[in-house]
């Protein structure tokens, strides 16, 4: 960048707003970027004796961060009273703080540095949202549910779908109790059954075993279990289910409204009904028959 030639534009924008804290952070960076240092430090002194020193600590930040000093950016980046100018800054810092911290492997240290970071920036739930999606993606996934769990408790908000997209990544790791616990404390409407459902609907077959084996007995958790038996290679289980429900009577299915996740990931609600049992029973018979397994069951 060519910091000689910001200065002497910011020299001028300032004249006409000599308050605005964001011109005046950025003159100073580009006073001392350009090997006016002295100049730097005698803008700096006449904004010490400011009431609002944003500006100030906004220009100190912005030095130590291009000098690599990233823990003294931090520190005079805390020190402004009104983020919500700075929002830009502070989401860059953040992530560049994460990228150096989280080597340590330190989640509770990583969480509270960029909580304290962002916090009055009007952007916390976000922040941690989208740093979350990062850490999952380095295969941090304890760490990114930390940081989700942050997003959540600061009001992210009933209409952004994380929900409905963690819950499923958690079962896919293994952690069926954590993404249950987190659909539980997030999203109380959505049952185990809901969630199975939600899951059929998307045609999750891989991960609907794993949730209706939670599920209070049924004839829709054992109908949910069947297919996903027959998806997932577990026939003995598909069968043995199969054949409780064929026991059943005409209308011993019945009724069940439930609440779940579209393909969206927003809360809606739902009714289990033979209709859409018998849908059900077409696929598992279809299925029997392509696996040819038809014998073993009639």
């Amino acid at each position: 960048k060519d910091y000689k030639r910001a200065a002497d534009f910011l020299e001028k924008s300032l004249q006409f707003d000599p308050k605005n804290p964001v011109l005046q952070g950025q003159y100073i960076l580009s006073l001392a970027a350009s090997g006016q240092g002295e100049a730097a430090s005698q803008f700096e002194a006449g904004l010490a004796g400011e009431a609002d020193q944003d500006g100030l600590n906004f220009g100190k930040a912005l030095v130590a961060w291009h000098n690599g000093a990233y823990d003294e950016a931090a520190a005079s980046l805390t020190r402004i009273k009104n983020r919500k100018l700075f929002r830009d800054q502070f989401i860059e810092l953040a992530n560049l703080m994460v990228a150096r911290i989280g080597q340590s492997g330190d989640t509770t240290r990583i969480v509270t540095a960029v909580r304290e970071l962002v916090a009055g920036t009007g952007l916390q739930a976000a922040v941690m949202r989208d740093i979350g999606w990062r850490m999952w993606a380095g295969r941090r996934y304890d760490t990114a549910l930390a940081f989700w769990k942050e997003a959540l408790a600061d009001g992210l908000g009933s209409e952004d779908p994380l929900v409905a997209r963690v819950v499923p990544l958690l079962i896919e790791q293994g952690k069926t109790g954590e993404a249950l616990a987190l659909l539980k404390a997030q999203a109380p409407d959505v049952s185990v059954l809901g969630l199975a459902w939600s899951l059929a609907a998307q045609n999750r077959w891989d991960l609907v075993g794993k949730v209706v084996a939670g599920a209070p007995a049924g004839p829709y958790t054992d109908l949910l279990a069947a297919m996903s038996g027959l998806q997932n290679g577990q026939v003995p289980l598909a069968l043995e289910k199969l054949r409780t429900l064929a026991a059943l009577g005409a209308t011993g299915l019945g009724q069940v409204s439930v609440s779940g996740f579209n393909a969206d990931g927003r809360l809606v609600k739902g009714t289990l009904s033979p209709p859409l049992a018998r849908e059900l029973y077409l696929r598992i018979a279809q299925t029997l028959a392509a696996q040819e397994i038809v014998d073993g069951f009639f």
